[in-house]
């Protein structure tokens, strides 16, 4: 396989300070080794990286609103690829944007469901 070692790390930063309002901040980030077959076998490190906030606001003890925002960059896509790059002399970088809002219901103490509505936002023309 033309794919070597693989290396992934992220680091979360947890705000909760005990009242109805909490917040996570996530960076993560890999490096990927990759045999470039078409360039003399040489190796060729690729890398990704995302970084996202979330924040809740409790309305009560079962019930609660959050959001998201979020971005994404996969310059060689290797995370993410689009069949239609297959069809391009020159495949795109991916990078993408998103937000989201959620109401949350603790059902149970071990169920909890989820609605969210979520939109994404890229540069990208396609």
């Amino acid at each position: 396989p033309t794919y070597r070692t693989r290396y992934f790390s992220d680091v979360f930063v947890i705000y909760n300070p005990g009242g109805r309002f909490d917040a996570t901040a996530c960076v993560y980030g890999g490096l990927q080794n990759r045999l470039d077959t078409l360039n003399g076998g040489r190796t060729v490190a690729d890398r990704w990286w995302q970084v996202n906030v979330i924040g809740r606001y409790k309305l009560s003890d079962r019930t609660s609103l959050s959001g998201r925002l979020e971005y994404f960059n996969d310059p060689r896509n290797v995370q993410i690829t689009s069949i239609a790059d297959n069809l391009r002399p020159n495949p795109l970088q991916f990078r993408s944007s998103s937000a989201s809002l959620c109401v949350n219901l603790q059902v149970t103490d071990n169920v909890l469901a989820r609605f969210e509505t979520r939109t994404f936002f890229s540069d990208l023309n396609v």
